[in-house]
């Protein structure tokens, strides 16, 4: 059933690109856990492969930030401005993920590949408008957290922003039950000229699997904690540092 739906879904959709045309839509993406981000992001789609980027985010500032806790143990936080690269590659055809991401350092970047995720959407009766467009309402957990979506199927191909997809129309808007991820598409373009698809895969970066990747976020985040020991800070009852791995696919090292 499965297939027979993929099926209609790029036939239909065959006619949504011509040649060298494919779909571009813009989206402002929000990440509030500890710190405000307001990014903006796009999805390109050529009928094959898409490219979901993310550029910089805007006015991100260096903080460092002690509380406490009941019992008068002191609490650090630390979080450092970053550029935001955040790439995601999908190739239909071989069902893989290609993803650029940072590390716990966020000027080092890997190549991370992986399947496409098994998506268990429950598709409900709730319908909204988006950008004109008639949306249905699906939920579904992904990775430590629980989404919305709003798809449309008068856009009938199978893709939306980050890694999420598996829908029988484009993702148009897509947020968590906490509200600290949302992503709402603001500006659609049908039929764009030369939509280009390529993921810049630098061969200075290591090209890791997922479980690689979660792996050296962990090591470079006790590494820290070791150093700053080393130094002799005062841990008090708790240490806290955002660790740079993406909010949207949960981390321990993020506070909820």
């Amino acid at each position: 059933m499965r297939k027979k739906i993929i099926l209609l879904l790029l036939l239909c959709s065959l006619s949504l690109f011509g040649q060298n045309k494919g779909i571009i839509i813009e989206y402002d993406f929000y990440e509030s856990y500890n710190l405000e981000l307001h990014l903006h992001s796009s999805l390109k789609n050529d009928g094959n492969n898409s490219l979901f980027e993310i550029s910089d985010t805007k006015g991100t500032e260096d903080s460092n930030t002690t509380s406490y806790d009941s019992n008068g143990n002191a609490i650090y936080s630390s979080q450092k401005k970053r550029k935001e690269n955040r790439n995601v590659y999908k190739d239909f055809s071989n069902n893989t993920i290609i993803s650029l991401m940072n590390g716990y350092n966020p000027h080092n970047y890997f190549i991370v590949e992986e399947q496409f995720p098994a998506f268990n959407w429950k598709i409900e009766n709730e319908i909204r408008e988006i950008l004109g467009y008639s949306c249905k309402k699906a939920s579904m957990s992904f990775k430590g957290r629980n989404y919305t979506a709003w798809f449309t199927t008068k856009i009938p191909i199978s893709d939306g922003p980050w890694k999420f997809g598996g829908l029988p129309g484009l993702i148009l808007e897509l947020v968590d039950d906490h509200s600290l991820i949302k992503i709402e598409a603001i500006k659609i373009i049908l039929n764009a000229e030369n939509v280009n698809i390529s993921l810049k895969k630098d061969e200075k970066y290591p090209k890791v699997s997922w479980d690689k990747y979660i792996e050296s976020i962990d090591k470079d985040f006790e590494n820290r904690l070791k150093y700053l020991k080393s130094k002799g800070t005062e841990m008090g009852a708790e240490v806290e540092f955002d660790s740079f791995y993406d909010s949207i696919e949960y981390s321990k090292h993020i506070k909820m």
